[in-house]
């Protein structure tokens, strides 16, 4: 049970990890292009969201030892199985840019996170939107 309640934190980063991974596996068309017009800045946006849920699951479960060097690297996963995915795909491709892009948004999701909520060491800090 209580491997169960310590993934409820991560429930949103996952959710939102998997629907990247389904998005990423949708062939586009000129009516999504038009909609998304700019790949490169749905990436960094994509990515800056998933850091910032892996972070708050980390710091929300009290793992905050390298909370930022694990949401990095769990981020950065799920950006490198999207391309992945999207290799074998005969409809998409694989880009190095949109790893790019993903890196950019991971980074920056975390600088902000450690710098608004200052939680970059402190133990026991506990990040509470107020909601």
């Amino acid at each position: 049970m209580s491997k169960i309640k310590s993934l409820k934190p991560f429930i949103p980063a996952y959710s939102f990890a998997a629907l990247i991974l389904i998005g990423s596996s949708i062939p586009t068309d000129k009516l999504n292009q038009k909609i998304l017009s700019s790949d490169f800045v749905t990436h960094i946006a994509a990515f800056s969201l998933l850091a910032i849920l892996l972070s708050i699951g980390y710091v929300n479960t009290k793992k905050i030892r390298f909370w930022c060097v694990k949401a990095a690297a769990v981020s950065l996963l799920v950006g490198v199985l999207a391309e992945v995915i999207q290799f074998f795909l005969p409809y998409r491709n694989f880009s190095i840019k949109d790893l790019g892009a993903d890196v950019i948004g991971i980074i920056t999701a975390l600088v902000l996170f450690a710098v608004i909520y200052g939680i970059s060491g402190k133990k026991g800090a506990r990040f509470d939107p107020g909601i």
